[in-house]
This record gives structure tokens, C-alpha cells and sequence, in this order.
């Protein structure tokens, strides 16, 4: 009878482990049933900056300002695809920028970069769909800056860099907020740098008759010169 209940015991413990196995089977299955339903979550397109430094550009319908040079009150308009000749007395003058708001949080920082000289031949190294590397007074790490905010840098390797950030950082006057955002800035100059400081003369003093200069914005930061973002100057000293 011992015997009996001992076997019935045994059986009775095999059949809840077979049991317990069947419904572990059933469950591991019923999982990767479950796992083989579940799709891998899409992957999410990285947007490249100059998309979106593109799209703040065509927001703020930046072709429709245009930079102008201001002396005793006479105005001139620059225009793009064409040399624009000034004359101005030797004297100090002006100019009007437009610039979209600055980013500070993303490093978005839209200066403008005029460079100036005093051989025409330099106008020809800056064209349409030009690598700023390839231009050797528009190229990374050219940009000069002095003490005074009311100089203009001559220098055929480097360039001017106007900018204006807040009333603490910049390096020309902020004159209106437009309503659209737009930064209007003004940059007054009244003296020469030439040759990387090397001669300082104020505009009365300089000998030089005529100075050439290029205003590039590069709107969409993708550093390359595209067509609208650049006009060239000459300036006539008399």
C-alpha cells in the first residue's frame, strides 16, 4: 500500500513538471510571437544646419534689404552682380548692414565680412559658387578686428568682420529692429588700417585715391559664395 502511494507521489510530480515545461514552452513562444510583431522604431533624419540656417534665411526675405553707404547724408545703394563706384570725400562714412538676429545657444552668428584692397585684380578670386577657402582674404581665420570699431582693415589676406551681438559684444551699432526681426547695424569709419596695422592713417590723411571692397553675407552658412550674397565696392577718394 506504501509502495502504492510512494509510485502515485512520483507520477503525480513528473505530470506538474511536464506540465509547468508545457506552459514555459507556451510562454517563451507566445513571446517571440510577440517580439517577431514589434518594429524597430523609425530612424530620425539628422537636419543638416544649413538647411536650417537656409530656411531663417528665405524667413527673413533677406534679397529685399540691400547695404548702403551713407556720408554726410548722401545715400548709396549697393547692389549685387553689378561694381558699384562710389565717390566719397576723404573723410568718414558709413555703412547700413542688414543681419538676421544672432543664435547665441547655437552658434549661429550672421556677421558680415567686407574685405578691402587696393588691387582690382583681387575682385576677380571672388565669384559665384566659390569656396570661401579658395578665396585667400575670405578663408577661415582671416577675419581682423582692432581696438577701434571705426577702422577699415586693407589687407589683401584678410577681411573685415562686422557683427553685432548684444551691446556688450560688437563691432557695429545696432540701429533698428525691424518688424520682421532683421538687425539693422551701422558701422562708422574713420580711419585706415593697411597692411595688418602697419600704417594707421586717419581717411584725410591717406594717400590712397581708390580702394576696392567686397560685402559678403554668407546667409545660409554653408561657406561657399552663392550668387546674391556678395557685392563689390569701389570706393573713389577725392
Amino acid at each position: 500500500m506504501k509502495q502504492l502511494l510512494l509510485f502515485s507521489m512520483i507520477g503525480l510530480f513528473f505530470f506538474s513538471c511536464n506540465t509547468d515545461e508545457k506552459k514555459n514552452r507556451k510562454s517563451i513562444v507566445n513571446l517571440e510571437v510577440i517580439s517577431e510583431k514589434v518594429e524597430e522604431p523609425k530612424k530620425v533624419e539628422e537636419t543638416d544646419i544649413g538647411e536650417l540656417t537656409d530656411n531663417k534665411h528665405k524667413r527673413y526675405n533677406l534679397e529685399r534689404y540691400k547695404p548702403e553707404i551713407n556720408q554726410f547724408g548722401n545715400r548709396t545703394v549697393l547692389n549685387t552682380d553689378v561694381d558699384n563706384t562710389v565717390q566719397l570725400e576723404k573723410n568718414s562714412f558709413s555703412f547700413l548692414f542688414y543681419t538676421p538676429p544672432n543664435e547665441p545657444e547655437s552658434k549661429n552668428h550672421y556677421g558680415v565680412k567686407v574685405a578691402a584692397f587696393v588691387d582690382r585684380d583681387l575682385f576677380g578670386q571672388t565669384q559665384a559658387d566659390t569656396s570661401i577657402e579658395e578665396i585667400q582674404y575670405f578663408a577661415i581665420g582671416t577675419s581682423l578686428a582692432s581696438k577701434s570699431k571705426h577702422h577699415l582693415h586693407i589687407d589683401h589676406i584678410a577681411h573685415n568682420y562686422i557683427f553685432y551681438n548684444n551691446s556688450n559684444f560688437y563691432r557695429a551699432m545696432l540701429m533698428q529692429k525691424l518688424p520682421d526681426g532683421v538687425h539693422k547695424i551701422k558701422w562708422d569709419i574713420d580711419r585706415l588700417f593697411i597692411d595688418d596695422g602697419r600704417l594707421d592713417v586717419t581717411l584725410k590723411e591717406t594717400s590712397i585715391k581708390t580702394i576696392y571692397l567686397i560685402v559678403f553675407q554668407d546667409y545660409n552658412r554653408n561657406e561657399i559664395v552663392d550668387k546674391g550674397e556678395f557685392i563689390k565696392v569701389i570706393l573713389e577718394l577725392r
